[in-house]
């Protein structure tokens, strides 16, 4: 599986119900501007540290 798969599977897996885990890069291509909750996500496969932005109001 390639990486982007196999990333967006580890954020579904790792969001708690009423999440939406963003990875860094994707926060910042759609350019948003809140000030969202940051995590730090461990990639087991590559032993790597991903960023993510954690949304959990979506209703503003």
């Amino acid at each position: 599986m390639d990486d982007a798969p196999n990333a967006a599977a580890k954020l579904l897996s790792a969001a708690a119900a009423g999440e939406i885990m963003l990875s860094d890069g994707a926060y910042d291509i759609a350019g948003l501007t809140d000030d969202l909750e940051r995590r730090t996500l461990e990639l087991k496969v590559k032993s790597e540290q991903m960023g993510v932005c954690v949304l959990t109001d979506i209703s503003k």
